[in-house]
């Protein structure tokens, strides 16, 4: 079956699903067009499952100079074991800096998620529902000057292959968990946590979960929140 693709011009977003092969894809036009540009981008995702398929990895693991385009740095691999699965599933975090040159501050710097095996069921796998919640809660706090979602590229599931994909563009930020470890201002904190959970029970009264104090950045020069993990309420 031929792939369907839909586009949606208020928001540069293109959906690519396939019934047949149980695929679906969520890309923004940004995204799709630095990726037919530079084909050594999927190289590089080619190389990660390639170190997925050996396990010989960890944190801080480095593929460089993919054809002197792309620099990838694991992050984090995270290990859980889901109820009624005997087998452990993992989540791998992986830093993607794609430009001519590695030092060059202005070249694009990726946030790539990657989840072999079960993760979540077929209709929650956070890939394409990682993307969509997103997408969504973008569009709840527009109004809200002093918050922002991560600007999400793609997201992709693979039913029959148990394979999900997230990507996000990259953010130097403090999270807000660790922001309230080293302030030693109280009042501020009691004030940062206060908006917080403004912010997470407005997100979450309209169906999107996981806004917690770990998976927001807080800028404390702007005042200013980025959501950058977030998923829909079953």
């Amino acid at each position: 079956m031929t792939p369907r693709i839909e586009k949606q011009e208020e928001d540069s977003t293109t959906n690519i699903k396939s019934e047949k092969s149980g695929r679906e894809v969520r890309v923004v036009k940004e995204f799709n067009d630095l990726l037919n540009a530079n084909p050594e981008i999927v190289e590089a995702f080619l190389e990660i499952n390639n170190i997925l398929k050996s396990g010989q990895y960890n944190e801080g693991y480095q593929i460089s100079d993919i054809n002197k385009i792309v620099n990838v740095e694991i992050i984090s691999r995270e290990r859980r074991r889901l109820p009624g699965h005997f087998k452990e599933t993992y989540c791998l975090k992986v830093k993607i800096h794609v430009g001519d040159e590695i030092s060059d501050e202005m070249s694009p710097v990726f946030f790539i998620k990657t989840s072999p095996g079960i993760w979540f069921d077929p209709e929650t796998s956070m890939g394409v529902e990682e993307f969509e919640a997103a997408e969504q809660a973008k569009q709840l706090l527009k109004d809200w000057p002093d918050v922002e979602v991560v600007d999400f590229m793609l997201g992709f599931k693979d039913i029959k292959n148990h394979r999900t994909i997230f990507v996000s563009k990259w953010i130097n930020g403090i999270r807000l968990d660790e922001y309230c470890e080293h302030e030693k201002n109280q009042k501020k904190i009691n004030e940062v946590f206060r908006r917080a959970r403004e912010i997470r029970c407005f997100l979450e009264k309209n169906g999107l979960i996981d806004a917690i104090y770990k998976n927001m950045f807080y800028d404390p020069v702007e005042k200013k929140f980025t959501i950058f993990d977030i998923h829909k309420a079953k």
